[in-house]
């Protein structure tokens, strides 16, 4: 049981360790790579693989500092008998929620840079956004360079064609349920949700349960 337990432990430092690494380095297309290579060595279609074979997929995909990393830090240092076994799938979720959160993290603070510079940066006006003054958040580059980053070279579409999209597609969503104003969570999530329009495959999708993308239609509104 003990020894089990330790491997189970060695597994989830693991899973948490890639993940965090990972996060930062993937893009939407990395993903979606990393899914397909992680099915080509699950033959079976189990959901599951090795740690040899997280490394051997790492390696495969450029990220062989990562790979690296695993054996000297959890396989070696944790010599337990055994081998670890991933949920490759829900590592990959951990990924998605993990850009998530760093997306809406860096998100919020040039939110806040951009309100402030303007003089918005008032207690009443903390969190909120007119619909009138969208063009004042997407043209700044640093922001626009954040949402560019989740959309794929693949997609080949210009900065400026994505940033009049996501413009007319939250103005939409507000005129829709007749408002004026969104708080920080509600545009966030919309973001997120209008640029993986470009970016998320349906197999890539499938894997990730859908649930995620699907819950960000329940956006609150502030009228």
């Amino acid at each position: 049981f003990m020894l089990n337990l330790r491997r189970f432990y060695r597994t989830a430092l693991i899973e948490m360790y890639v993940a965090n690494m990972l996060a930062r380095k993937f893009r939407r297309e990395d993903m979606h790579d990393f899914l397909s290579r992680c099915r080509e060595i699950d033959m079976c279609n189990t959901g599951f693989f090795t740690a040899s074979d997280l490394k051997h997929v790492l390696s495969a995909l450029g990220h062989s500092s990562v790979s690296e990393a695993i054996s000297a830090k959890f396989l070696r240092a944790f010599r337990h008998p055994g081998e670890s076994y991933i949920d490759y799938v829900a590592l990959l979720d951990s990924i998605y929620l993990r850009q998530r959160r760093i997306f809406e993290e860096e998100l919020w603070r040039h939110f806040q840079r951009v309100c402030q510079s303007t003089g918005r940066g008032t207690q009443e006006n903390a969190g909120r956004l007119s619909v009138a003054e969208l063009p004042v958040i997407f043209s700044d580059p640093v922001i626009m360079g954040l949402i560019m980053r989740e959309i794929p070279e693949s997609a080949g579409v210009e900065e400026a064609a994505v940033c009049q999209r996501l413009q007319n597609g939250i103005r939409q969503h507000c005129g829709d349920r007749g408002t004026t104003q969104l708080d920080f969570h509600s545009l966030a999530a919309l973001l997120l949700k209008l640029v993986r329009t470009y970016t998320v495959p349906k197999e890539l999708m499938w894997a990730l349960g859908g649930t995620d993308f699907e819950a960000e239609d329940g956006l609150s509104t502030v009228l």
